[in-house]
């Protein structure tokens, strides 16, 4: 079944781009390319690169504990490189929940 088209856009599926493109990174088991997320969505590539790198941006500018970043030719989200001890405590303190390689990383 395709998606309902709204004014030649595919329905995004998410209240705004930018939630949609977290979330499917989120769930990626590897990186996206800005092309692979255009046609997902339905948006122009040059649309998604702009997104990504405002999410980028904003996710530093608030300190967040989590960096999307653009790595063997497509975008991942990580976990930040200033809370790589907070990581690896819980991991080493025996955590729960496993953590992908992406995670780790």
């Amino acid at each position: 079944m395709t998606e309902p088209v709204i004014d030649g856009i595919v329905e995004l599926g998410a209240p705004t781009l930018s939630a949609g493109i977290e979330a499917v990174l989120l769930v990626a088991n590897e990186p996206l390319t800005a092309r692979d997320l255009a046609a997902s969505f339905g948006v122009p590539e040059p649309e998604i690169l702009v997104i990504l790198q405002q999410l980028s941006r904003e996710y530093r500018e608030r300190n967040s504990g989590i960096d999307i970043r653009e790595v063997a030719g497509g975008w991942r989200l990580y976990t930040a490189a200033d809370c790589t001890d907070a990581v690896e405590r819980f991991v080493r303190d025996g955590q729960h929940t496993k953590l992908t390689q992406a995670s780790l990383e």
